[in-house]
This record gives C-alpha cells, sequence and structure tokens, in this order.
C-alpha cells in the first residue's frame, strides 16, 4: 500500500471518527431534553437509558477508530520507504 493509500485510509477513519462524535453529541444533547422536564418520568427514563446506551455504543467505536489511527501513525511513522528517490512523491 502506498503512502497516499494509507493516507485516504487514515482521512476515511478520521471521517467516520468525527461523524460517531457529532452522534455522540446528538445523543448526549437529546438525553438531556428527555431528562430535563421528567413529566412522564418511567418513558422518560428509558428513553434516557436507551440513548445512553446507544451513546456508549457510539463511544467504543469512536474510541477503537482513535486506537487505530494512532496505531497506523505509528506503523507509518515506523516504516522505511525503499523506493529510489526519484520515485518518492515527496522527493527527499
Amino acid at each position: 500500500m502506498t503512502n497516499q493509500e494509507k493516507a485516504i485510509q487514515q482521512a476515511d477513519k478520521v471521517g467516520e471518527l468525527a461523524f460517531l462524535i457529532d452522534r455522540i453529541a446528538g445523543i448526549t444533547q437529546a438525553t438531556t431534553w428527555v431528562l430535563a422536564p421528567l413529566e412522564d418520568q418511567d418513558k422518560d427514563i428509558n428513553v434516557a437509558s436507551t440513548l445512553a446506551s446507544t451513546s456508549l455504543d457510539y463511544l467504543a467505536k469512536a474510541q477503537k477508530l482513535a486506537n487505530q489511527l494512532v496505531d497506523d501513525a505509528e506503523a507509518n511513522a515506523s516504516q522505511k520507504d525503499d523506493r529510489p528517490k526519484e520515485e518518492r512523491w515527496w522527493k527527499e
């Protein structure tokens, strides 16, 4: 895999991570709205519990992606490019 392909793959992961973080923020806001009035407590608590569970699922996925990005970055940083200097896109 070329460095450009690796960069594209990492950018995709960053995009997915940003999406998951956005979803977590939305779910957190929805949970706040549900818990604020507490008019129908049983219903609100069930909805809040479901939202919290979903938020935790997204958070676990986001953490996994973040760890993959760190691992990928460390692996890429430690790799040596054996191609001749003329073939490298950044031309050291």
